[in-house]
Order: C-alpha cells, then structure tokens, then sequence
C-alpha cells in the first residue's frame, strides 16, 4: 500500500492532490485513487494507472 501527497505551489497559493494505492511489483500497470485534494482540486476524486518503465535495473531509480 502506498501513499502519495503531491502540492504544487504557486506563489503564495498552494494545492495538492493525495493519492492511494497498492504497487504491484512484477506488473507493468497499477491502480492508483485520486483522494481528498486541496486548492483548485478540492472536491476532486478519480483513479489513475501508474505504469513501470524500464527493467529491473530502474527499479529503485526515482524520476
């Protein structure tokens, strides 16, 4: 299970997006839910795909 809080700032304004959901290693996809956002994305709530790029050798790599 993983979750995820994302802001993006904009001068003084800040919003964000929360995200939740389990990474299955081993797959080239998982599902994700888009959860309990601030800011311009208050009230918003949908769900994503995360999809692995690469080999094993960028597992660990951050992007």
């Amino acid at each position: 299970m993983e979750a995820t809080k994302v802001t993006f700032e904009e001068g003084r304004r800040a919003d964000s997006l929360r995200f939740f959901g389990v990474h299955q290693l081993g797959l080239s996809e998982s599902h994700i839910a888009g959860v309990g956002c601030t800011g311009r994305h208050h009230g918003a709530n949908g769900l994503g795909i995360v999809k692995s790029i690469g080999g094993r050798e960028n597992m660990n790599r951050v992007i």
